[in-house]
């Protein structure tokens, strides 16, 4: 009969892991491995849920006694990442961060021209012609918008996808080496963030001062400029900053690149696609049927906030289905003990 003990020590010696290295990405102690695998104690739930997701394995392999347990399917092997493939890795991230920081800047400034056009317009300051400056503001809105994609595509690093899709395994010393940069960037980060925040605080002054004045066109849409040009320029450095940081949880499987997460991500992969068209789809909709341009534009945030939800709850009910089910298997377990 094969225990828990003795499956936990078969997969990780597969693994090529020593017990000092499951304890590691357990975060727990060698001396809690070397029991579980000799049967002096066994891990609790939330450990034995870790470690079906770093073997690849389903927790029913883990718990169900006997040789006739068989893995729910064969894990992915993990891919070996070189010190050298991880510099080049971060080197890029370093070299294309800025694109797409600018890039979502783009997005966030492309209604100024046209927010600027119209009140100059309606104020006299601009006597362009009936739709002119609306034409005028949409082209200019519309170049911004196909600059920043431009710019999010001539960013992607397609040979690096590896690193959200599957399970790596950095070295030693490239696991060290990331650790130790990592730690050296807070401050550019900490400094990033700490700007970012003071600019997006900032972009409201100009806001509440045209509504305390009571100013009219075109100032009011002057100083809503103003908001936007600031707000742009803290989300800048937010996702400058931020890129790299993310570049170091990926090399490093942590926080969203986990291999549950990765898991959870692979199982989702449509809906990004699907809900961001049918943004686009509504934003576009609304824009040229109420020629709302100078409003439509909340669709974003609004659309942001709410996809952020949608993730939240599906990745809430696959975990609370796996803990179920995790749970099921450890009642029948017992049961089949007694």
């Amino acid at each position: 009969m094969v225990g828990l003990g003795e499956r936990i020590s078969r997969l990780r010696k597969e693994r090529g892991w020593s017990q000092e290295e499951l304890a590691g990405r357990l975060e727990v102690t060698r001396q809690s491995i070397s029991k579980w695998e000799s049967g002096t104690s066994v891990p609790d739930l939330e450990k034995i849920l870790r470690m079906g997701e770093l073997f690849g394995v389903s927790t029913d392999f883990l718990l169900k006694e006997g040789e006739e347990a068989q893995p729910s399917g064969r894990a992915e092997e993990a891919r070996s990442v070189s010190r050298e493939e991880a510099e080049a890795y971060l080197s890029a991230v370093e070299r294309l961060a800025p694109r797409k920081a600018l890039a979502v800047a783009l997005f966030i400034l492309s209604p100024v021209v046209l927010f600027l056009l119209q009140s100059g317009k309606e104020s006299g300051i601009f006597p362009l012609p009936a739709g002119l400056a609306e034409g005028i503001g949409l082209v200019v809105l519309l170049g911004m918008v196909a600059a920043g994609v431009g710019l999010l595509i001539l960013s992607g690093l397609p040979r690096y996808d590896y690193l959200e899709e599957r399970e790596i395994a950095l070295s030693r010393e490239g696991k060290e080496w990331a650790k130790s940069c990592r730690e050296g960037f807070r401050p550019r980060l900490q400094r990033g963030v700490a700007v970012g925040v003071v600019l997006c605080i900032l972009g409201a002054a100009p806001v509440v001062l045209a509504g305390s004045l009571d100013a009219g066109e075109p100032w009011g849409s002057v100083c809503f400029c103003m908001l936007l040009i600031l707000v742009a320029g803290g989300v800048y450095g937010f996702v400058r900053h931020g890129v790299v940081y993310n570049a170091y949880a990926k090399l490093l499987q942590e926080g969203e690149y986990t291999r549950r997460q990765k898991e959870l991500n692979r199982r989702f992969a449509y809906l990004p696609g699907v809900y961001w068209c049918l943004a686009t789809a509504l934003y576009l909709g609304i824009s040229f049927l109420w020629n709302s341009w100078d409003t439509s534009w909340i669709v974003w945030p609004v659309a942001g906030v709410l996809y952020a939800a949608l993730l939240s709850l599906l990745y809430g009910l696959a975990e609370a289905r796996g803990r179920k089910e995790t749970k099921s298997c450890e009642q029948e377990r017992k049961r089949e003990r007694s």
